[in-house]
């Protein structure tokens, strides 16, 4: 997943990534680490989700750290941004978690137009998720 991500074209074609390992309650703290900003604590984005595998794997945190790393070298237009897709924690019970992360880069997809990646996997299956103009599809890697 991080070859794409480092990849100098990466930009120019996917303006989101949406992580299934992000609770969107902490999106704005998302925002402004992966835009370079101060901020002194990342994990807690990854580790307070519905996601019980996500609280012990450093996958997330490396991936954020990458596109901050990535997004010091673009213009503001080009940054790319992590889209966190777990429901927040204080919502009830999560129902349809494949349709709000889908919903969620929808959403995104439209506001800024273009393409958006996406990823997402349990132990008993991995998906992914292609954006495109005309909406999302879903199919098995």
């Amino acid at each position: 997943m991080f070859d794409p991500v480092r990849d100098p074209r990466f930009p120019g074609r996917v303006n989101d990534i949406a992580v299934e390992c992000g609770n969107s309650l902490h999106q704005p703290l998302l925002d402004a680490y992966t835009a370079g900003g101060d901020v002194p604590d990342i994990s807690r984005v990854r580790r307070d989700t519905t996601q019980p595998s996500c609280g012990f794997s450093l996958f997330y945190e490396q991936l954020f750290a990458l596109v901050r790393q990535v997004n010091t070298k673009l213009p503001a237009e080009r940054k790319i941004r992590v889209l966190a897709c777990d429901p927040p924690i204080a919502a009830e019970a999560p129902q349809g978690l494949d349709v709000v992360r889908a919903g969620a880069l929808e959403a995104r997809r439209r506001q800024r137009g273009g393409l958006a990646a996406g990823a997402a996997s349990t132990p008993a299956r991995r998906t992914s998720w292609r954006i495109t103009t005309g909406g999302w599809v879903r199919g098995r890697r």
